[in-house]
C-alpha cells in the first residue's frame, strides 16, 4: 500500500482482527495469556484455510525468529511474481481519552477493569503496556524487586496498533514522496544483501519506514527528493548517528494524540525511536552489535558512493555479504549444553541475569547479546566488530539444517595488527575502583605487573602458565582463541563450564596447519624435524634472514665492488617471491653453499637435497648513453660486467660468485645464492628495432615491472601481515587442483622464455589476493576469512566484461579507472570470440598505466581461457563446500574435501572413487617423487621436510665436516628436472593436450595429469608443419565426392595417440615410470 515492497522475498502483511472474547477477562497481558490464546486462535484458522483451493501452501513463519509470535505465511495458487501473503494476528487496545497514551489510571489492575474493557471492544489499555512494568510474574519474585519487561510489552502493543501505525506513515510517505520510499526500497536491499533485514535484532521494513518518517519530520529529507539524495541523507543518519544514544534520548516521531512522555522509555532498549501515536517504538528489537554493524556499514557505503559511483551500485547492492563470509572468526554457541549448578558469586549473577533477562526476551536473543557483550570487552580493539546472531535467525540466513534452534552464531572481524599481542594492560594500581572492575572481569588470569617502562599496573598475559615465550611467533593466532573461550568459560560458567567451554568450535584457523613449518606446531603434535633448520623459526623469520643477508650483499656490491665497475651501482632489487613473504616455501640457507658452515655443524650426520633454489635479484646500474646500439654487443657487454662484479668479489672471503649465463651471476652468502642479472634500459628498445615482440615483453617484463611488482606486494605485506599467509594459502589450493602457480622468475632465469604452465602465474596471484585488501571491500583477518574471500572472487568475477584493476593504497584517480575500462574494451573489440567462447583474465595493476593499460601478467594464453573456466568452477565447488562445513558446525578436519581433494593418481588406483577428469597420467619414479608421502599438499611441515632432503635421486650423502668440501661440489643450483620435462612437452605437444603438474613449484611433485584437446582427434587436411602426431592417410576421391588432380587420392591426417604415448615415455625416460590410460 505504500509502495515499498522489495524483491526477492516481497510479502504483503494482512492483519486479522482476534475477537476480544477470545482472550477471557482475566488480565491477558500478563504470563503469556495473550500469546497462548492468540496462537491457538491462528492455528484455528490455518486449520480453515488448508482445503482452500486459492492457497498453494501454508507455512508457519516465526515473526523475526521469535517463536513466540509466529506468523501465517500464505503462497497464493496464482502468479503473483512471488508475492505472498503474511497473516498477523491484531487486537483492539482501549485507549485512555483523558490521558492518552501516558496516563496512569487511578486504580489500574483492579478486577473489573478489564471486564470494562472487553465490554466496550479491547482487551487492554495502553498504560498496561509501559516499558518499564512487568508483565512476566514468578513466585520468586516476591521478596525482592521485579524486572521489566518491556520486549514483551511492546509486542502486544505493535499487534494492537496497526492501524495506527499505518495511517502514521501514510500521512508522512504520501504519493510526493516517491524518491523517498524508492531509497527505502535501496536501503531494504542493502541490508537484505548484508543478512541485517532478516535478523531478529536488526532493521526491518517497517523500521526503515519510520526512519524515513522521522527524517521527513526533520527536515532532513524532503519529500520532492530524487532516490540517490534521499538515500543518501538516511545512510549519513545511520552513520553519523549512534543508535545506542536514542536509548537514553529517544527520537520521537510526532503525531495528533497528547505528547507522549519520552521518560518512560529511558533505559528500556538499546535504541528508541517512538511513535506518538500509539507509544511503540520502532527499534525495539536492535542490540548493540547490531547498531554497530549498521553504522559500520552505513560509513562503507557512504564513502563509496561518494568516491565511486560507478561501482557503488554493484557493491552495494547486488554483491551479496552473507554471514558466513564476513567475518574472521566464527564461535558457534549451543543453546542447551552440559549446566552446572551455581556455585560461586559471579555464576549465581549471572544465571539470576539470564532469569530475569529471558523473560522478556528469547533465551537465544539473551545469550547473543550476552556473547557479544563479553567478547566486545574481552577483546578490545582487537577486534573491529563483533555481531552474534540468535539462532532462529541463523534457520532464516541457511546456519545449520532448517528448524534447528539450538545455536547462537557470534562473528568477530579482527584487526591484525592489534590480534597477535601477548599483554592486555590494565588501569594502574593506585586507580582502585578501575583495577577492582578489571580484576571482576578477568578473574584469576588478571595480575599486578611491572614493566620494563616502569609501570605498574594490572595486567593478562596470554601463553598458559603466565609466561609471555609460550606463543612464539607462529602460534599467536591461537590468542584469539584463548581470549574467547577462557572470558565465555567464566562469565558463562553455568552454561559453559571448563569442560564444554574447551571443546567450543571456533572456526578461522583449521588451515594453519597446511602453513606450519614445524612438525611440533602442526595438529598432530610430534617432536619437530630435525632436518629444519631451525624448528622455532616462522616462514616470515626465515624471510627476514634471508633480506638480512640480501642487505649484507648489497653492501657489499654498492661499496666494495661499484669503484671498480665503469657504471656506479645505484640499487640492488629482490625480485623473487621467497623475499616478499609469499613463496609457498620461505628462503632458507643451505648447509651446501658457501657461509653456512654453522648449519652444516648442526646437520652433520643427515641426509640433505644437493640442489639449491636460487633467489633471484636485479642489479640497477647508473644510466648512461654510452651502452652499444647492437643487441648482441650490449648482451656481451652486460657479461663483461657480470665478470668484472665476480672477480671483484673474489678480494671478500665472505661471498663466492661464478657465472651461470650470459647474464646471470650467482653470488653465495651465508648459505643463500643469490642469481643476479642487469638491468639495462636500452634492451628493451633494441629489442623493438628488430622485431621480436615476444621477447620484448618478457624483458620489459623482467627488468621493468618485475621490480615495481615486488615493492608493491611488500608494501601489501607490510600493511598487513597475514597477506603473504593467504598468498600461500591459495597457492596450497591451486597446487592441490593440479593448477599450481608458476613465478615468472623460474621461467626467465632457467630458459629465458615464458612460462611453460597455461595455469596462473604466481605474479597474478598475489595481485588477485591483493585485490581481497585493497579499499573499498573487507580485509580479510584470518586465514579461512582470506581463502573463502579469494574463492568467491575467483568464482564470481564476470573476467568477460569487466577488467580487474588491483589499487591497494587507493593511488589511482577515477580517470584511471575509465581508462582502464577503453582499454580492455578496445582489447575485446580485437580478440573477438575466442576458444570455446572463454574469457582472458585481464587483471591490471597502477603500474600498468605506463603500458596503456595491458596486463603484465596474464595474456589470452596465461592462464588460456578453458584453465581460467576450470579455475572458476573448481573455486565455486570449493566454496560451496567450505560453507556447508560451516554451516554444519565445522567437523574436525571437514574442510580438507574443499582444499585437499583425492589426487587423480589415488583415483587412476581406484577407479570407484570418482570419473576421471583427464586423459592420460605420467607418473614419475619413486626417486624423482621423493619417499615421504604422496598425494596433495596436505601438511605444512611434511612438505618442508621433503624440500629439506630433496628425492632420492637428487640427495646429498650423509653429511660430515670433513667432507663437506667434496660434497659441495656435488651441489646443483636451480636444477629441476620435472619443470624441464613439463616444458619439453609443452613445447612439443602444448597444441595437442594440457598438462597439469600434481603437486608444487618447488616441492613434492608426484606426475602429470594429460587432457587432450579436442582438436587432436580431428582430421584435416595434410600438412608438413603439423604432422607430429599424426598418421598420414589417403581417401579415395569419390569417398569424398569431390576431384583429386592426380587421382590417386587426397591426402589427410589422423591422430596417432601411439605415438604421441610412446614420445611422452621417451621425453621423460629418466624420470616417468609409466604412462597410464585412463
Amino acid at each position: 500500500m505504500l509502495g515499498a515492497l522489495s524483491k526477492p522475498a516481497p510479502s504483503v502483511d494482512v492483519a486479522v482482527e482476534v475477537p476480544a472474547p477470545t482472550f477471557g477477562p482475566r488480565w491477558p497481558w500478563l504470563n503469556y495469556r495473550y500469546h497462548n490464546r492468540r496462537n491457538a486462535y491462528l492455528a484455528h484458522i490455518k486449520q480453515e484455510l488448508e482445503g482452500v483451493e486459492a492457497i498453494r501452501s501454508i507455512e508457519v513463519e516465526a515473526f523475526k525468529g521469535d517463536h513466540r509470535r509466529p506468523l501465517l505465511v500464505l503462497t497464493p495458487t496464482a502468479h503473483t511474481g512471488g508475492v505472498k501473503v503474511r497473516l498477523w494476528p491484531s487486537i483492539a487496545l482501549v485507549d485512555d481519552v483523558k490521558g492518552g497514551v501516558n496516563s496512569k489510571k487511578k486504580g489500574a489492575g483492579k478486577k473489573g477493569e478489564s471486564e470494562d474493557a472487553t465490554k466496550g471492544g479491547g482487551i487492554m489499555e495502553r498504560p498496561k503496556l509501559n516499558p518499564h512494568r512487568c508483565n512476566v510474574r514468578r513466585q520468586s519474585w516476591k521478596d525482592g524487586p521485579e524486572p521489566s519487561t518491556p520486549h514483551y510489552s511492546q509486542g502486544i502493543l505493535q499487534e494492537g496498533s496497526f492501524k495506527q501505525h499505518l495511517a502514521v506513515l501514510h500521512s508522512w510517505l504520501g504519493r510526493e514522496c516517491t524518491g523517498v520510499k524508492q531509497a527505502v526500497v535501496l536501503l531494504k536491499v542493502w541490508l537484505a544483501q548484508r543478512g541485517s533485514l532478516s535478523a531478529l535484532d536488526s532493521f526491518d521494513g517497517f523500521s526503515l519506514l519510520c526512519l524515513a518518517a522521522f527524517l521527513l519530520q526533520e527536515r532532513r529529507l524532503n519529500p520532492r527528493m530524487e532516490v540517490l539524495p534521499a538515500l543518501m541523507v538516511m545512510l549519513q543518519f545511520l552513520a553519523e548517528t549512534d543508535l545506542t544514544e536514542t536509548g537514553t534520548k529517544p527520537l520521537l516521531l510526532k503525531g495528533a494524540s497528547s505528547p507522549l512522555d519520552p521518560s518512560l522509555f529511558v533505559g528500556a532498549f538499546v535504541a528508541c525511536l517512538l511513535i506518538e501515536e500509539t507509544g511503540g517504538n520502532a527499534f525495539t528489537y536492535l542490540s548493540r552489535s547490531a547498531c554497530a554493524e549498521l553504522q559500520e556499514e552505513a560509513n562503507r557505503a557512504l564513502k563509496l558512493l561518494r568516491t565511486d559511483v560507478r561501482s557503488a551500485s554493484t557493491v552495494l547492492f547486488l554483491t551479496p555479504f552473507p554471514f558466513l563470509r564476513t567475518f574472521d572468526y566464527y564461535l558457534r554457541l549451543p543453546l542447551r549444553s552440559k549446566s552446572e549448578q551455581a556455585t560461586d558469586a559471579v555464576s549465581v549473577a549471572t544465571a539470576q541475569e539470564e532469569e530475569r533477562v529471558c523473560c522478556d526476551l528469547p533465551v537465544a536473543s539473551y545469550l547473543s547479546r550476552k556473547a557479544a557483550q563479553i567478547l566486545s570487552l574481552a577483546l578490545g580493539n582487537r577486534a573491529r566488530r563483533v555481531r552474534a546472531l540468535p539462532a532462529a535467525c541463523c534457520v532464516e540466513q541457511n546456519l545449520g539444517r532448517k528448524g534447528e534452534r539450538g545455536w547462537v552464531w557470534v562473528g568477530i572481524s579482527i584487526d591484525p595488527m592489534q590480534a597477535l599481542r601477548l599483554v592486555d594492560r590494565g588501569p594502574p594500581a593506585e586507580e582502585e575502583t578501575k583495577a577492582r572492575e578489571f580484576r571482576a572481569f578477568w578473574g584469576q588470569k588478571a595480575e599486578l605487573r611491572r614493566f620494563k617502562d616502569g609501570a605498574i599496573v594490572e595486567a593478562v598475559v596470554w601463553g598458559g602458565e603466565g609466561a609471555v615465550t609460550a606463543y612464539t611467533g607462529g602460534d599467536r593466532h591461537k590468542i584469539v582463541e584463548e581470549i574467547m573461550r577462557y572470558t565465555l568459560g567464566y562469565h558463562l560458567r553455568h552454561r559453559f563450564p571448563p569442560s564444554v567451554a574447551t571443546s567450543l568450535r571456533i572456526l578461522g584457523n583449521e588451515l594453519v596447519m597446511l602453513l606450519e613449518l614445524s612438525k611440533e606446531r602442526s595438529a598432530n603434535g610430534a617432536s619437530a624435524s630435525s632436518s629444519l633448520p631451525s624448528p622455532s623459526l616462522t616462514p616470515e623469520a626465515m624471510t627476514k634472514a634471508a633480506l638480512t643477508a640480501l642487505d649484507s650483499l648489497t653492501t657489499k656490491l654498492k661499496e666494495g665492488v661499484s669503484s671498480c665497475l665503469p657504471l656506479a651501482i645505484e640499487a640492488v632489487a629482490p625480485l623473487s617471491p621467497a623475499l616478499r613473504h609469499t613463496s609457498l616455501f620461505p628462503p632458507f640457507p643451505h648447509p651446501l653453499v658457501h657461509g653456512a658452515s654453522r648449519l652444516l655443524k648442526r646437520l652433520e650426520g643427515q641426509q640433505v637435497s644437493r640442489t639449491v633454489a636460487p633467489l633471484p635479484i636485479q642489479v640497477q646500474l647508473q644510466k648512461s648513453n654510452k651502452w652499444p646500439d647492437d643487441l648482441e654487443a650490449l648482451r656481451r657487454a652486460q657479461t663483461a660486467f657480470l665478470l668484472q662484479i665476480a672477480r671483484s668479489l673474489e678480494r671478500d672471503p665472505e661471498v663466492k660468485a661464478s657465472l651461470a649465463g650470459p647474464n646471470a651471476l650467482d653470488m653465495m652468502l651465508d648459505g643463500y645464492v643469490f642469481r643476479a642479472s642487469l638491468s639495462v634500459f636500452q634492451e628493451s628498445s633494441l629489442l623493438g628495432l628488430e622485431g621480436e615482440r615476444v621477447e620484448k615483453e618478457e624483458v620489459g617484463r623482467w627488468t621493468e615491472r618485475a621490480p615495481t611488482h615486488h615493492r608493491l606486494i611488500q608494501a601489501c605485506h607490510a600493511a598487513n601481515p597475514l597477506y603473504g599467509r593467504v598468498v600461500r594459502l591459495c597457492s596450497i589450493w591451486l597446487s592441490n587442483h593440479l593448477l599450481p602457480p608458476i613465478p615468472s622468475d623460474s621461467a626467465l632465469l632457467s630458459s629465458g622464455t615464458a612460462s611453460s604452465s597455461p595455469c596462473l602465474p604466481l605474479e597474478a596471484l598475489e595481485l588477485l589476493v591483493a585485490a581481497l585488501f585493497s579499499p573499498p571491500g573487507r580485509p580479510p583477518g584470518s586465514l579461512l576469512a582470506g581463502l573463502l574471500a579469494f574463492l568467491s572472487l575467483l568464482s564470481t568475477h564476470d573476467w568477460h566484461s569487466t577488467p580487474l584493476l588491483v589499487d591497494p593504497h587507493h593511488t589511482l584517480l577515477p580517470s584511471d579507472h575509465e581508462a582502464a575500462e577503453k582499454a580492455f574494451e578496445k582489447h575485446q573489440g580485437k580478440a573477438g570470440v575466442r576458444e570455446g567462447g572463454g574469457s582472458m583474465m585481464y587483471l591490471l595493476a597502477p603500474y600498468d598505466k605506463e603500458r596503456g593499460w595491458r596486463p603484465s601478467w596474464t595474456s589470452s594464453s596465461c592462464p588460456e581461457p578453458v584453465i581460467l573456466a576450470r579455475m572458476k568452477a573448481l573455486a565455486a565447488i570449493s566454496l560451496q563446500s567450505l560453507l556447508t562445513w560451516m554451516e554444519e558446525g565445522g567437523k574436525e578436519g571437514g574442510w580438507r574435501a574443499a582444499v585437499v581433494p583425492s589426487s587423480p593418481f589415488q583415483a587412476a588406483s581406484s577407479p570407484l572413487l570418482q570419473p576421471p577428469q583427464f586423459d592420460v597420467l605420467i607418473r614419475f619414479k619413486p626417486a624423482w617423487v621423493g619417499p615421504l608421502f604422496s598425494g596433495p599438499y596436505r601438511e605444512g611441515w611434511r612438505a618442508w621436510e621433503e624440500v629439506q632432503k630433496g628425492c632420492k635421486a637428487l640427495r646429498c650423502g650423509h653429511l660430515y665436516k670433513n667432507l663437506a668440501g667434496a660434497q659441495a661440489q656435488k651441489r646443483v643450483v636451480g636444477m629441476d628436472p620435472v619443470s624441464e620435462y613439463q616444458k619439453k612437452l609443452v613445447k612439443r605437444y602444448g597444441g595437442l593436450a594440457l598438462f597439469f603438474m600434481a603437486g608444487a613449484e618447488g616441492g613434492h611433485r608426484e606426475g602429470l595429469a594429460v587432457r587432450f584437446r579436442p582438436r587432436l582427434f580431428l582430421s584435416s587436411s595434410f600438412s608438413v608443419l603439423q604432422s607430429r602426431g599424426k598418421i598420414p592417410i589417403k581417401v579415395k576421391p569419390d569417398e569424398e565426392k569431390r576431384e583429386n588432380i592426380d587421382g590417386e587420392g587426397v591426402p589427410f591426417m589422423l591422430p596417432n595417440v601411439g605415438e604421441v604415448l610412446s614420445d611422452f615415455k621417451r621425453l621423460g625416460e629418466e624420470i616417468v615410470e609409466e604412462v597410464l590410460v585412463l
